[in-house]
């Protein structure tokens, strides 16, 4: 509790505002097969914040890069890409993944202005094919897909990624905290498929979904850990056939971040 209060408090040098909270360079499939990720130095995931007990996620540890308390303007935020983006200039990739603290799509964390500004420059990348962001489905919209998709080049593609972790809702609240399940992630399928149903008639590329799942979260067993993520990646295979989204699901084996349960 102590190290969450640190952390959720301490102040950062104002010149380090204009620059990502960290990033790396990873393998991805895609034709050049490595991506640019890093998260955004932002205010921080909403759902994290409005935990009184300072747990959001159980296993989440991004806020150790979040500035608690400071307010980040549109430009500072759009300075961040800027400048990662000038720094990575000359290293091969095609991927640019937002894995920041939160949702991207919340405008309380990032503005609207600040997603207009950071889409502007990938636009400008012509070497970026592919862009990753991420968000919890509450902060979902048709509209902010819409306008985020017209910024981007015919021959760039959105993939908007989900952290369902797990189909039981006995694991998603009890072992995660996850705040939502699959009811909340389905609705928000359901527009990126009538999103998708939109582009195909104006010949614009389609958004797909990453779901992350999460094997071997805190109290279960490994066997119990192993059954549930194959659970739930029949259920992602299902939904794909169903809606005729591009879906594909990512494991992310468990980790002990400080500062968290």
């Amino acid at each position: 509790r102590a190290m969450i209060e640190e952390m959720k408090y301490r102040k950062v040098d104002a010149d380090t505002l204009e620059h990502v909270a960290w990033n790396a360079i990873m393998t991805t499939d895609s034709e050049v097969g490595t991506r640019l990720i890093f998260g955004l130095k932002n205010k921080g995931c909403s759902y994290w914040r409005a935990d009184e007990d300072g747990v959001g996620c159980t296993m989440c540890g991004y806020f150790a890069g979040t500035p608690f308390g400071q307010e980040f303007t549109a430009d500072q935020l759009i300075a961040q890409v800027r400048n990662i983006l000038n720094d990575s200039r000359d290293i091969r990739f095609d991927v640019v993944d937002f894995a920041s603290d939160g949702s991207f799509l919340a405008n309380n964390e990032v503005s609207p202005e600040a997603r207009a500004g950071i889409f502007e420059l990938i636009a400008q990348e012509e070497k970026v094919k592919r862009v990753l962001i991420e968000t919890k489905p509450g902060f979902f919209s048709e509209d902010k897909i819409e306008d985020l998709l017209g910024y981007l080049r015919p021959d760039q593609r959105l993939e908007v990624g989900f952290g369902l972790e797990t189909t039981s809702p006995f694991i998603s609240n009890f072992s995660i905290n996850k705040g939502y399940g699959t009811e909340e992630f389905e609705r928000a399928v359901e527009s990126i498929q009538r999103i998708n149903e939109r582009n195909r008639v104006n010949d614009r590329p389609e958004v797909s979904v990453i779901v992350y799942s999460m094997i071997k979260p805190p109290y279960l067993t490994d066997k119990q850990a192993i059954e549930d993520t194959v659970k739930t990646g029949k259920y992602v295979s299902e939904l794909r056939k169903r809606t005729g989204v591009d879906m594909s699901m990512k494991i992310e084996p468990g980790v002990v971040p400080k500062g968290t349960l």
